[in-house]
């Protein structure tokens, strides 16, 4: 009952991203402060998490790495993202901030709570994701490229002027069926190199640092690598051919900018 509580939250928290983007669009003339380039910089903090000398999925190994993410999710991209809100969004949207922000704070508790079980199984198992999975090039290059590609296609359509479809339209499919199938090409890994223990942490760490997002707009059954939508999607070839591959990090408003934080492209032009 909980998680489907939880789960209405996160479905209320991005209608209420989408109607105040819809109140810029409306009003942009008369409050050119609530431009949604000013929501776009809260995605900026989010680059707070990478990291120089190490694969980013490094942060998951330790409990000073758990605690950077914790404090820079909870703290810095949430509070500019309520802040936003607070500035730009009616009476209604400033009232129910609040309640969900305080929903998806307590979602993310189990990783950032040190005495946590969870984050101690996390711990345990992060090393083996971390060092033969995530770190590694040929995975990066067979997983992540695409997922890079497929994500950075449809911003790339979503803030066309000459879509044929609603630009959320084009960032969720794209970005659902890039996820499916990064999900397709990882989980089988790390259930191979690892454990199959480890393949759940992995699940239950993107759920909760994603507010369930994941699994509640990227169902399974419509997304699936077979599924239409994702065979009507362009080849993966068709989408490298329109997209500069290094889009996908230049461009920070979606919903996969978490999951893209913790992933490493592989730069194939430089071999």
């Amino acid at each position: 009952m909980k998680y489907e509580y939880f789960r209405i939250n996160i479905s209320s928290l991005i209608f209420i991203i989408v109607c105040v983007e819809f109140v810029q669009i409306c009003y942009g003339r008369h409050y050119p402060k609530c431009h949604l380039i000013e929501m776009e910089k809260c995605f900026d903090k989010l680059h707070q998490l990478k990291d120089s000398q190490h694969d980013p999925s490094f942060l998951l190994t330790s409990h000073e790495g758990l605690d950077k993410i914790c404090r820079v999710l909870k703290e810095d991209f949430t509070g500019c993202i309520l802040a936003y809100l607070k500035k730009c969004g009616t009476p209604l949207h400033k009232e129910l901030s609040k309640v969900i922000s305080d929903a998806i704070l307590e979602h993310m508790n189990m990783i950032c709570d040190s005495n946590s079980e969870f984050r101690n199984d996390l711990l345990e198992k992060s090393p083996c994701i971390h060092e033969k999975i995530l770190s590694q090039q040929d995975y990066q290059k067979e997983c992540n490229n695409p997922f890079f590609t497929t994500v950075a296609w449809g911003e790339m359509k979503a803030h066309s002027k000459h879509r044929e479809r609603s630009p959320i339209d084009y960032a969720f499919d794209a970005g659902c069926c890039a996820y499916r199938q990064w999900e397709q090409c990882t989980m089988p890994k790390i259930r191979q190199n690892c454990e199959i223990e480890s393949e759940n942490i992995l699940q239950n760490v993107i759920g909760k640092l994603l507010g369930g997002v994941t699994n509640f707009l990227c169902y399974q059954d419509i997304f699936s690598p077979g599924s239409q939508i994702c065979q009507t999607l362009p080849t993966l070839d068709e989408q490298m051919s329109q997209v500069n591959i290094t889009y996908a990090d230049q461009q920070k408003f979606s919903i996969f900018s978490v999951v893209k934080m913790f992933l490493t492209r592989v730069d194939e032009s430089k071999k």
